[in-house]
């Protein structure tokens, strides 16, 4: 898969949803633009949703780790890491990346990459 983008399934897009749809849930008032950024893999998931306050304030909490090892469970890499970016109208941009890979070569990319916009 090295060098390629692939377009996730209805299962990971519909999980990807359900990850997003923490971001407006748990979001202080005001909020411009969200980052949730988490990684799972079979012993522990852990991630933070960072948001973008009037005024150049931040504020940060944490999302529900089910969603993040649903991901990791359905992708069935060993171990998957999630930037989702989103703003008060519902969109979302999102990647994933096996977290438990390493680089080909330096600079030459990583194996497995799922990118999915809405």
């Amino acid at each position: 898969m090295r060098g390629s983008a692939t377009l996730p399934d209805e299962r990971i897009t519909g999980l990807l949803d359900r990850l997003a749809a923490q971001v407006p849930r748990k979001a202080p008032d005001g909020w411009t633009r969200a980052v949730l950024t988490g990684s799972a893999s079979r012993p522990s998931a852990g991630g933070a949703i960072d948001y973008e306050l009037p005024a150049g304030r931040t504020a940060r909490v944490f999302p529900d780790y089910d969603d993040l090892f649903a991901l990791y469970r359905a992708l069935g890499w060993n171990a998957v890491h999630v930037e989702l970016a989103a703003d008060p109208s519902g969109a979302y941009h999102a990647l994933a990346i096996d977290a438990a890979v390493s680089p080909w070569m330096v600079g030459e990319g990583y194996d497995a990459v799922l990118d999915a916009r809405r």
